[in-house]
């Protein structure tokens, strides 16, 4: 997967970062599903931009980290 810039917005008291179709398809996720996040290991998939990117980002397929309720 490809680093994807995303903002951050308000939705009443949260904040909310869009995914998008492709990558939630990839990880067998769609609307309405439940989902359990990890918010400690889903920091290493965020960084602020400034200027350049001067990193990588890795999002996994990994169970541990996101995963639909069956």
């Amino acid at each position: 997967m490809k680093i994807q810039e995303r903002k951050i917005r308000r939705v009443g008291n949260s904040m909310v970062v869009t995914l998008s179709k492709e990558f939630l398809e990839s990880i067998n996720v769609s609307e309405s599903d439940i989902v359990y996040i990890d918010e400690e290991k889903l920091k290493e998939a965020f960084t602020k931009k400034r200027g350049k990117i001067c990193g990588s980002i890795t999002i996994r397929n990994d169970d541990r980290k996101i995963f639909p309720k069956t």
